[in-house]
Order: C-alpha cells, then sequence, then structure tokens
C-alpha cells in the first residue's frame, strides 16, 4: 500500500468521487460487507449519500480530504501491528469515521461558530461543536435512509461499540483536544501502562491514528503536502474575509498568521502538533525509518527554506 496515494489523481480519474471508489475498495479488502451482512446496493448508497454531504466548492474541508483521511487511516489500519490488534468492528468503525469525520462542514471553524452565536455552537452548547455536528448528522442520515444503513445488520451489541468507537474518534479531530489525547498516549507509552486489553486504552489508540489520518498532509511527498497546504491556505482566506465582516472584531493572531505566512504557519504546525503524534504512532507500531517521518521532516525543511 503506498503511503503516497495521489487522492488528487483518484478524485480526477472519477469524476470527483473518491470517497464512493476507495471506499468499496475498501470494504472490500477488510471483507466488510460479508461480516456485516452488507448488500453491495447498501454500500454504495452509504457512500454516495456520505460524499454527497460534502461540501465540494470548499477548497481543503471537501470530500478529497474525506478520501485522503480515509486512504491514511486504511494504510495504518492494514500495518501488520494493528491488524493483528484490532477487531473486525474497530476496523469497521475506523473506516466509517473517516468517512463521516467531516460532513457538511462549513468552511468556518468552532471559534468562528462560538464567538458569533451560530445556530451550531447554540445545538452543541460550544463543545466541539462541528464534530458534534458532524458526528450527528451521519447518524441521522443512517436511522432516516434504510436503504444506506451500512448498520442495519449488525447485532445490537455490535451497534453499540462501534456507534461508541465512531463518537469518540470523531470528536477526537477536534483539535482543542489535541494536546489532551497526545498527553495522555505520551504517558501510558513512557510508562508502559498502555494495556490493548483495556477498553479506554484500545479507544484512545483509535483515536490517536484518526488524529494522525486527519493531519497526515505534511507527512506525505512534498508535491502532494504543497497542494494540500494551498487549499488550506485559501480557506483560510475565505475565513479571514468572513472575519472582517464583523465589525469591532479583531482576526485570532493564529488567523493572522495562516492568512499571511505560511511557510511560518507550517513549519510551526509540523513543530506542535504533527510531529509529535507521529513519533508516538511510529514507536508504538515499532517502525525504525517511518516513511511519515522522514517526509515530514523533509517537509519542514522545505518550508524552513
Amino acid at each position: 500500500m503506498d503511503f503516497n496515494f495521489d487522492i488528487f489523481k483518484l478524485s480526477n480519474i472519477t469524476n470527483c468521487q473518491p470517497i464512493f471508489y476507495l471506499g468499496k475498495h475498501i470494504f472490500d479488502q477488510h471483507n466488510f460487507n460479508k461480516h456485516f451482512n452488507i448488500k453491495l446496493s447498501t454500500l454504495e448508497s452509504f457512500l454516495t449519500t456520505m460524499e454527497n454531504q460534502y461540501h465540494m466548492a470548499l477548497p481543503y474541508h471537501n470530500n478529497i480530504h474525506a478520501a485522503d483521511v480515509l486512504h491514511a487511516m486504511n494504510y495504518f489500519i492494514s500495518h501488520p501491528v494493528l491488524d493483528n490488534l484490532l477487531t473486525i468492528e474497530e476496523k469497521f468503525a475506523c473506516i466509517i469515521s473517516a468517512i463521516i469525520h467531516d460532513i457538511d462542514h462549513p468552511g468556518i471553524n468552532n471559534s468562528y461558530e462560538i464567538k458569533h452565536s451560530e445556530p451550531l455552537s447554540v445545538i452543541y452548547n460550544n463543545k466541539s461543536v462541528l464534530e458534534n455536528h458532524h458526528c450527528a448528522l451521519a447518524f441521522k442520515i443512517l436511522h432516516e435512509y434504510i436503504n444506506c444503513n451500512i448498520l442495519k445488520n449488525v447485532t445490537k451489541s455490535q451497534y453499540t461499540y462501534i456507534r461508541s468507537l465512531i463518537i469518540a474518534m470523531v470528536l477526537a479531530t477536534d483539535m482543542a483536544c489535541h494536546k489532551q489525547f497526545v498527553d495522555e498516549f505520551t504517558e501510558k507509552l513512557k510508562n508502559q501502562t498502555f494495556n490493548i486489553e483495556d477498553s479506554k486504552d484500545r479507544k484512545l489508540l483509535l483515536c490517536i491514528l484518526i488524529k494522525c489520518a486527519d493531519i497526515s498532509n505534511p507527512t506525505k511527498i512534498n508535491k502532494i503536502s504543497v497542494q494540500w497546504s494551498n487549499r488550506l491556505f485559501k480557506e483560510n482566506l475565505i475565513l479571514s474575509v468572513n472575519e472582517k465582516k464583523h465589525q469591532n472584531y479583531n482576526l485570532s493572531p493564529l488567523l493572522k498568521n495562516n492568512c499571511t505566512s505560511k511557510s511560518e504557519n507550517q513549519t510551526s504546525f509540523i513543530k506542535i502538533f504533527v510531529k509529535p503524534i507521529y513519533q508516538l504512532l511510529g514507536s508504538f507500531l515499532e517502525i525504525d525509518d517511518f516513511i511519515a517521518i522522514r517526509q515530514l521532516e523533509e517537509n519542514y525543511n522545505f518550508w524552513e527554506e
């Protein structure tokens, strides 16, 4: 499996349906359809419906990003260590979480939602606003449209477990919680207290996986990584325009940095957020020459220059 799989190329040759085609391939790879008694028509309806929830006009938070996260997540769970450690239900939850993790993303962040009292911030009481929305919408669709409900034939206990994992993973993508997850995983690995038999530790591991998948852009080969950086920069410019429409409101220092210094933003993001969590994952998987770390360092040097 190629860590540097070109998701942009897949999107181009599939008429901007990368989730649909990649999703079908991954479900076949793990034999999910047979194990969870999913009809092909149900799977195709699920993939199409979820892909259509993404706003393709957004430069970054669109279906191509979701497909990229999906590919990264599958890369991780297909690693021999995780392939042997994780149950079929956990792998299934990982793949579903990656597919739905940003559906109906409006192109603005939680801070904007909360500071301007947007409707979603009221519904979710200012707590992981967008992440709660992505997750709730996905389950609403599954409940209301039986033709795309890939969970309709699982047992009650399977449904309860899979749903709990999906919720945990999608909520974990809130970057406001990033340090909390990294610190907890770091402490457990350092003190050798991580117990794969413990349900909380298993859930923590899955949250680390989706967080790594969600911020994997700087770990990809430079030509792909730069494309993602340009898209994020463009989307942040749009957000900055929206911010300026509100009188007497000052842009946050981070947003200003995003919109004026792409290089500085990338190096800071790599150093503070991406490298520490990928080092943890590489350590857990006992990978000596982790391609993600190697390319991350190359991209860091690229942006520094």
